[in-house]
């Protein structure tokens, strides 16, 4: 085998590796996206449960010292 023809072959290689690795960047990039969704979902559920008025907060600075 000539040195062109090595060099033609890893050349074929390395462009089959760069595509396998760019369908693992996408599915990377896809369960990436998965997770932030989910994870605005579980803030907007949390944020769902939560008081609008929290007297826990106000009841703490009643009684915080002032300096």
């Amino acid at each position: 085998m000539s040195k062109i023809e090595e060099l033609q072959q890893r050349l074929a290689q390395l462009s089959q590796e760069r595509a396998q690795l760019s369908i693992s960047y996408n599915q990377f990039t896809g369960a990436m996206m998965e997770v932030e969704r989910q994870i605005a979902e579980e803030q907007k559920q949390i944020e769902g449960l939560q008081p609008s008025d929290t007297g826990a907060s106000t009841l703490q600075e009643e009684t915080a010292p002032s300096t």
